[in-house]
C-alpha cells in the first residue's frame, strides 16, 4: 500500500548494480552541502558527518503494469556510471555532534 492508501500491483523486478557503492563527499557526489563538516566558534564546535551511500543500477519492473522507467528521477552522477543505469539504491543518514564551550560568555 502506498502512503496515500492506494494499493498497487508490482510486476517482477530485476536490479543489477552498475557501479560500486560510493560514499557521499568521500568518493561519491556531495549530496548535501548544507552542513559544513567542521565549524568552530567561541561557543560551539560542530562536526557533521554525512555518510550517504549510493549505488547506481539497472532496474526493470512494473507498477500497475507501467514500466518502472517512467518513474525515474535521475540520481546523482557517479564516477564510471553508465548513462543507461537509471536506478539507485541509497542510504542517507547523518551524525551531527555539537559541543558547547566558552562558559557564561556564550549565554
Amino acid at each position: 500500500m502506498t502512503p496515500n492508501g492506494k494499493t498497487v500491483t508490482l510486476g517482477p523486478f530485476t536490479w543489477t548494480a552498475a557501479t560500486s557503492t560510493y560514499r557521499s563527499s568521500n568518493d561519491g557526489p556531495n549530496l548535501d552541502d548544507s552542513l559544513p563538516p567542521n565549524v568552530r566558534d567561541r561557543c560551539h564546535t560542530t562536526v557533521s558527518q554525512a555518510h550517504q551511500k549510493l549505488t547506481k543500477a539497472y532496474v526493470t519492473g512494473t507498477v500497475d503494469g507501467v514500466p518502472i522507467s517512467t518513474y525515474y528521477l535521475e540520481p546523482p552522477d557517479l564516477p564510471g556510471a553508465p548513462e543507461d543505469a537509471h536506478g539507485a539504491i541509497f542510504n542517507s543518514w547523518f551524525r551531527v555532534f555539537d559541543v558547547a564551550h566558552g562558559g557564561k560568555s556564550c549565554l
